[in-house]
């Protein structure tokens, strides 16, 4: 040993200079030994060795500072991030987009915003439309869609507004540009921010569409339907010139909210659908076939969890041989309606990674 340990001193000397104490020349010197070794094996004279010395202790050197630098990055928390889809199924008319090229969701809307500007990371909503303006000539699903646009384009340019603050200002602009001359729909919109390195979700619902937060293959978080009775939910909406109801829209006002923003963790799954999927499957349901897509890439990871709750919701409503949440409600209320509700479904997915 004392014959290799002797020319690394010397070895390291040279790139080093003499002013270095020996356990640093040593240390400095000894980043080569294998190859030195190895030279040494070949029996290569020491001068010629340190001949060398500078290239082999500039090629060592350059190894060892890759290294930390690639154990300082593993050592940083990389940033949480987002991956999102959406997938849906109309109860009509199957083809994949409308005259307008927008999704064909039937009677429902959704928007998905992917940004990082300022603190707002994503945002997302659904929309469902009220079916019943159907028969006065009025398309349900546009009064949705303008909501849901008008709620994309606020979330984009004004990212430091709450949900409920982004709907009400969706809402107004629905009501002032007149496109739509008639119709309702319920709403419900998601934010996820960052703050210090950290996710936080905050949302608001109006009406009977719902938010489920995903944490370990347990329901961490979920809205609560709004209605005024049995399958009447709260409304944002717009009078149509042949209306005789008396029933006055219900404002964005009286969404719910979260309380105080969601700390968001890693693997965390957001799900906002509407009444469609949560009237057909129950919230247990959804955590289980969430849970069994086991794909590592993120994105896909949520496009197939989105399709698989949409088919599996779309197949119980098919059916009237099986329990249902909607089946359940309407007992409460006296009635008999086996099986699953025909209606349209879509479903926004969201996951942490």
């Amino acid at each position: 040993m004392h014959r290799v340990v002797k020319p690394l001193f010397q070895l390291a000397s040279l790139c080093c200079g003499q002013q270095k104490s020996k356990t640093f020349l040593f240390q400095r010197g000894s980043t080569c030994l294998v190859e030195l070794s190895q030279h040494m094996k070949n029996k290569i004279s020491r001068e010629r060795l340190l001949k060398f010395a500078p290239f082999l202790l500039k090629r060592t050197n350059t190894v060892l500072a890759n290294t930390a630098l690639h154990k300082r990055r593993r050592s940083i928390p990389q940033p949480l991030r987002v991956a999102s889809d959406v997938a849906f199924c109309p109860k009509l008319n199957k083809d994949p987009k409308r005259g307008d090229g927008r999704d064909n969701c039937g009677e429902d809307a959704y928007y998905i915003l992917d940004t990082n500007e300022n603190e707002l990371v994503w945002s997302g909503g659904v929309a469902d439309g009220v079916g019943g303006f159907a028969l006065r000539g009025i398309d349900p699903s546009l009064i949705a869609w303008e909501l849901m646009e008008y709620c994309k384009d606020t979330a984009a340019t004004s990212t430091r507004q709450s949900p409920k603050q982004i709907l009400k200002q969706a809402y107004e602009k629905v009501l002032s540009e007149n496109i739509v001359k008639g119709g309702a729909c319920t709403a419900t919109l998601v934010n996820i921010t960052e703050h210090d390195d950290n996710l936080y979700l905050t949302c608001c619902n109006l009406g009977d569409s719902k938010v489920l937060i995903i944490r370990n293959k347990t329901i961490l978080y979920r809205t609560h339907d709004q209605l005024h009775f049995f399958n009447c939910p709260y409304q944002l909406g717009v009078r149509d010139a042949g209306s005789k109801s008396e029933q006055e829209p219900d404002k964005p006002e009286s969404a719910n909210e979260t309380e105080s923003p969601i700390r968001l963790e890693k693997d965390d799954i957001i799900v906002i659908a509407t009444d469609g999927l949560l009237d057909n499957i129950f919230a247990e349901d959804i955590v289980s076939l969430s849970s069994a897509c086991n794909t590592r890439d993120p994105k896909k990871f949520v496009n197939q969890v989105a399709n698989v709750l949409v088919q599996a919701a779309y197949e119980v409503s098919t059916t009237k041989s099986v329990d249902t949440p909607f089946q359940q409600y309407a007992a409460q209320h006296g009635l008999k309606l086996p099986g699953g509700k025909t209606d349209d479904i879509t479903v926004v997915v969201a996951k942490i990674y």
